[in-house]
């Protein structure tokens, strides 16, 4: 199989309730971002979207240079 590089990342919450946070976190602590909401809640917390946004933006710019 051909190796592909996939950027990944993690957003976390310390008061996830379901998922221990240190569980969810990547060696490099650039590529984890940290918010503060419920596990169900992050589909709701608007830090969430704006931390996939920027995440996303960054990639779309990187792939462009």
């Amino acid at each position: 199989p051909r190796q592909v590089n996939i950027p990944q990342y993690a957003i976390y919450s310390k008061s996830d309730g379901v998922a221990d946070w240190s569980s969810c976190i990547g060696d490099n602590p650039a590529d984890n971002d940290e918010v503060t909401c419920s596990h169900i809640g992050m589909v709701f917390d608007a830090d969430v979207y704006r931390i996939v946004a920027a995440r996303l933006a960054a990639g779309l710019v990187a792939n462009r240079a």
